[in-house]
């Protein structure tokens, strides 16, 4: 059984100072948090794993930017025919959770951009792995 906290970014602050006196663009600082979490479960043909990625941001004008959102990941794997064979089956982001955004300010302007991308999917794959040495 594997449990841990593989990554974390720490917060980036995209701070730009501006030269208006307007209330929207002295408060001009966002910020973006990741953090993850992967726990994997082997058995003697089988493997279990859940991802879990959080991320969220703080500043940004539009409220849907500013919310903590979970991405979830999972996959099984079967190995097969002396573990040469194996046949995975995973979802991705299975929330549906998986939106980017950015904001660009400067003294001009403050843009704010967000797109939601490739939905939550499946995958199934097949790989065999070739042991070139053989058997002595």
């Amino acid at each position: 059984f594997y449990f841990g906290i593989l990554r974390f970014q720490e917060l980036a602050d995209a701070r730009n100072s501006t030269a208006r006196s307007d209330a929207s663009y002295q408060n001009s600082a966002t910020w973006q948090y990741h953090a993850g979490l992967d726990l994997r479960y082997k058995l003697k043909h089988w493997d279990f794993s859940l991802s879990n990625n959080l991320g969220g941001g703080s500043g940004y004008l539009t409220p849907l930017f500013n919310y903590p959102h979970c991405i979830t990941n999972a996959s099984i794997t079967w190995k097969f025919l002396k573990n040469h064979a194996m046949l995975t089956l995973s979802a991705n982001d299975i929330f549906n959770q998986n939106n980017q955004y950015s904001a660009y300010v400067n003294t001009q302007e403050r843009c704010e951009y967000g797109s939601s991308i490739l939905h939550h999917y499946f995958t199934l794959g097949f790989t065999y792995r070739i042991d070139a040495k053989g058997k002595k």
